[in-house]
């Protein structure tokens, strides 16, 4: 189906604006996919999530700090339109992948995909198409990069790939509380094929 998207921005109250979390833009060369839900994941927001952590967020993750730039809500509009929720700007780091923080963008999927629930196919939709966005934008200063990162191409990957993006060994590949988790592993697989031509593309035409 050929889909129509939508990036929104969204106004939230507690983006991490103090001067410590600022980063260069050309710092990021990573997406990081994450589940979240703030208890009612058919109708959860941006919005909504970014007010579970203003509330309970020092419980959970240590600050109240929205953890995640982008949201791809699991309730859609009807037809082919696919909004993707932009809550905080990706100069700014965010604490969603520990030592990943100041190199990634954190895009989180609502939903639990630990055991039942699977991306909708527009959730699908739209993980493929901000990873290629993504990888658009940073395309300029990935090719830019001197040394032994030169022609590293923009990695799209899960949360509980990273070793280094979390202090809770449950939180990665196999895990009780894995993420996104198993449920996300086929959309997980359809971003890196698509990434991979992708990036193949972008460097051919480069």
């Amino acid at each position: 189906m050929n889909y129509t998207y939508e990036l929104r921005r969204i106004e939230i109250p507690n983006v991490p604006w103090k001067r410590h979390y600022y980063r260069p833009f050309e710092r990021v060369d990573t997406a990081v996919f994450h589940r979240i839900h703030a208890g009612h994941p058919e109708s959860d927001t941006g919005a909504v999530i970014a007010k579970f952590f203003e509330d309970e967020g020092k419980k959970w993750i240590g600050t109240t700090n929205m953890p995640y730039h982008i949201i791809i809500p699991r309730a859609q509009p009807g037809g082919t339109l696919i909004v993707i929720e932009h809550c905080v700007p990706f100069t700014l780091k965010t604490p969603h992948a520990a030592k990943w923080n100041g190199r990634s963008i954190g895009i989180g999927v609502v939903g639990d995909f630990r055991h039942n629930m699977t991306p909708t196919k527009k959730q699908r939709a739209g993980c493929l198409w901000i990873a290629q966005r993504l990888a658009d934008l940073c395309e300029p200063h990935l090719k830019a990069r001197q040394g032994s990162e030169a022609n590293r191409s923009f990695l799209a990957t899960v949360h509980s790939a990273l070793t280094t993006g979390t202090s809770d060994p449950e939180k990665l590949t196999g895990g009780a509380n894995e993420c996104p988790g198993p449920k996300f592993a086929t959309t997980w697989r359809e971003i890196r094929n698509s990434m991979r031509r992708h990036g193949e593309l972008i460097w051919r035409i480069g």
